[in-house]
């Protein structure tokens, strides 16, 4: 699906992530969930030029800027979740700099914000 990104630099370090998942006892849904966004945030930084020891909660920020005009606000909570599990992880391991995962901030979306307002 993503045989491009399989020579990314850091598809080493997501295998890395996602078997300590897998050791937690996660699902091989969750396990596909967390690669499929890491794998698209990967993508986004090599369309940048940007290698992941030099992300900046600035790239972050235009990450998550680029992505919204076309996901919902569920989409990218689960995104921002993934994402920070994924640099806590990389922060643990030294392949990021300290503070990406706090610095990913997390949109709020309301119990029943996905029910119609009224009639159309």
């Amino acid at each position: 699906m993503f045989d491009h990104l399989f020579r990314h630099p850091a598809a080493l370090r997501v295998e890395d992530f996602l078997a300590g998942l897998r050791d937690r006892g996660r699902s091989p849904v969750t396990s596909h969930n967390h690669r499929w966004q890491i794998e698209r945030f990967l993508s986004y930084l090599t369309h940048t030029y940007c290698e992941l020891a030099a992300v900046t909660p600035a790239h972050l920020d235009a990450y998550f800027q680029e992505v919204a005009s076309r996901w919902n606000l569920v989409t990218l909570r689960s995104a921002a979740q993934i994402l920070r599990g994924w640099f806590r992880h990389g922060e643990a391991r030294g392949w990021v700099r300290p503070g990406l995962a706090a610095a990913i901030l997390m949109p709020r979306v309301y119990r029943d914000e996905g029910i119609p307002i009224g009639p159309t």
